[in-house]
């Protein structure tokens, strides 16, 4: 596979944007079919204001021809990856310390192009509401990358209450009011595009402490959709027994 590499910015805990890693690895395209165009995206922060970046393989002999060329961070348009050599592009206009998206295009006529442009940096936290005391709630959806597809019990996903189906605090039961507040560990972040539209589907299920048994309450599949305008935190709220979904910007 193809590698963003580079020293003006790093991907999660990676420590040597140099060297090779799953963090950096560039996949998830997407396919044009009108135009054959396979478009990249991946997400980075700023360690500096300026400095190279390249496109390559593990081997060190897939650079692109980047050699004189400059691509400056928010431009309007892609910068068409065309230099006199393989090599690496130089960047500037970056902010240290926020978010971008490195936005990679390839045509049918392997013109390799690139645009990098601020995105905002979201967190989401979550509740569970409409809960009895001392029940037991999960989630069960993409928030986390997982899909819903394996059913009840939640036994059948993981042999813990993990992945698909996540407890709601450490405890893992709802308060006297009803309400199971999640354990900022489920904190969900990511990364959007200032005016980006972010969609979720998942599902809620409620059970006693024993978990492998029937659900007592559980939702039908839901959807939630965030409009992204700036860095923020938002709580989602789902009142599990009339499906209402609350999003309020903390």
């Amino acid at each position: 596979g193809l590698y963003l590499v580079g020293g003006c910015f790093k991907i999660g805990d990676m420590k040597n944007l140099w060297s090779f890693g799953s963090a950096n690895l560039i996949y998830g395209a997407s396919l044009d079919k009108k135009t054959g165009i396979v478009t990249y995206k991946k997400d980075i922060v700023a360690k500096a204001e300026s400095g190279e970046m390249g496109i390559n393989d593990s081997y060190w002999e897939n650079k692109q021809n980047g050699k004189g060329i400059t691509v400056n961070a928010n431009a309007d348009d892609y910068t068409e990856l065309n230099g006199t050599e393989g090599g690496n592009f130089k960047v500037s206009g970056l902010t240290v310390g926020k978010p971008y998206r490195a936005e990679i295009k390839t045509t049918p006529d392997k013109d390799v192009l690139i645009k990098i442009y601020e995105i905002a940096s979201v967190t989401f936290k979550f509740e569970v509401t409409g809960l009895s005391e001392g029940e037991l709630a999960w989630i069960g959806g993409n928030f986390w990358g997982a899909s819903w597809d394996n059913g009840w019990p939640i036994k059948a996903w993981w042999d813990k209450p993990l992945g698909c189906g996540l407890s709601v605090s450490d405890n893992g039961v709802a308060d006297e009011n009803g309400v199971a507040a999640f354990n900022d560990k489920w904190n969900v972040s990511t990364v959007a595009k200032p005016g980006e539209k972010l969609s979720y589907n998942f599902k809620v299920i409620a059970t006693d402490t024993d978990w492998s048994g029937d659900p007592s309450k559980q939702t039908g599949d839901l959807s939630v959709n965030i409009n992204i305008d700036e860095d923020a935190t938002y709580k989602i709220s789902i009142n599990i027994e009339d499906e209402k979904i609350k999003v309020t910007k903390l």
